[in-house]
Order: C-alpha cells, then structure tokens, then sequence
C-alpha cells in the first residue's frame, strides 16, 4: 500500500482529492481536483501501454526525496521556480 505523505495545506479539493485515491472512496466527479483525476488517468495509460512494473517503480521511487521550501508571503513563484 502507498502511503499518502503530499498534502495541500492551501488547496483542500486537492487534499480531498488525494485522501479518495489513496482510501479508495467513492466521491462524485464534482467534488474531485480535475487535474489530479487527469494526471492520474494520464499516468494508469502510461504504465498499461509501456507494461511498466509498477513494484519495481515503487522501489525506485523510494529513494526520491522531496523538499517543502517556504518563501516570503509575496515571492514572485513563477519567477522563483525558473531560477
């Protein structure tokens, strides 16, 4: 089982959306993130068409490490990710 560690402290549909992949709850269309639900469809196609084992992904993947970086209230983050 994967464990849900991402969250959205200012975006609660993407938290939400998240908690009902992860628990694997029903929810209606509407009150799910449309990007994830696509993202996700995107990436289901991938790893059927490409017959990606998805245990060995998971193997790999755990030795990815994400950083939460804080800026100041008023960072231009476009900008900010460029650089």
């Amino acid at each position: 089982p994967v464990k849900n560690v991402l969250s959205f402290a200012c975006r609660k549909r993407a938290d939400d959306t998240l908690s009902k992949y992860i628990d694997k709850k029903e929810a209606l269309d509407e009150e799910l993130e449309q990007s994830l639900v696509r993202g996700k469809r995107i990436i289901t196609e991938k790893f059927n068409r490409d017959n990606i084992d998805k245990i060995e992904f998971i193997k790999k993947m755990s030795h990815l490490k994400l950083y939460r970086i804080q800026v100041p209230y008023h960072t231009d983050l476009n900008r900010y990710f460029r650089i």
